[in-house]
């Protein structure tokens, strides 16, 4: 369910806050669609990537979902999706 928020609060929201705002709201109004669309313009941070990546299809449903790694890209280095916890660290 979406928070409900005044058109004051909206407009103080990050660029971020708002796309999963519209987010929520497409998946309360049952667009699947456009709340993946929307899940794929969030910029997620590098963590929350990597915390992803390493759970179960991980890696494969980061570039199903066709996710912006842009911060993990810069943080892990742009082939982090593609190599092991192990070759990470011999780096």
């Amino acid at each position: 369910m979406t928070p409900k928020l005044t058109a004051e609060e909206r407009v103080a929201l990050s660029e971020n806050s708002k796309i999963l705002l519209a987010m929520w709201e497409a998946e309360d109004r049952g667009d699947q669609a456009e709340a993946d669309r929307l899940l794929s313009a969030l910029e997620g941070p590098a963590h929350t990537l990597m915390a992803i990546k390493n759970s179960p299809g991980g890696a494969d449903w980061i570039r199903r979902m066709n996710l912006n790694t842009r911060l993990a890209d810069e943080k892990y280095g742009p082939d982090w999706l593609d190599i092991t916890r192990e070759e990470a660290h011999v780096r």
